[in-house]
């Protein structure tokens, strides 16, 4: 099954309520509207220009799409950073 939901910041109470409960596989479309300065770690930093950027993960856990994608959206989360 393929299900498309465009989310933005604002309307993120209202879709996370609709991603279904199953397990599978999804797809993140990021747009980066500026180019922007990330750090990572205590010493690190990214640069990150402007730009689409897209993140493939899965979601197999309890909860499966619903909670992988509630966490993404989540403000108040520990940021962890990995390259699959």
């Amino acid at each position: 099954m393929l299900k498309v939901l465009y989310m933005t910041m604002e309307n993120v109470p209202y879709i996370t309520n609709r991603i279904p409960k199953t397990r599978g596989i999804y797809v993140l479309l990021i747009v980066v509207e500026e180019d922007i300065t990330v750090r990572i770690g205590a010493f690190e930093t990214l640069e990150i220009p402007r730009g689409i950027y897209t993140y493939l993960g899965s979601a197999k856990g309890p909860g499966g799409l619903q909670a992988r994608l509630a966490r993404h959206l989540s403000k108040n989360k520990r940021l962890k950073w990995h390259i699959d």
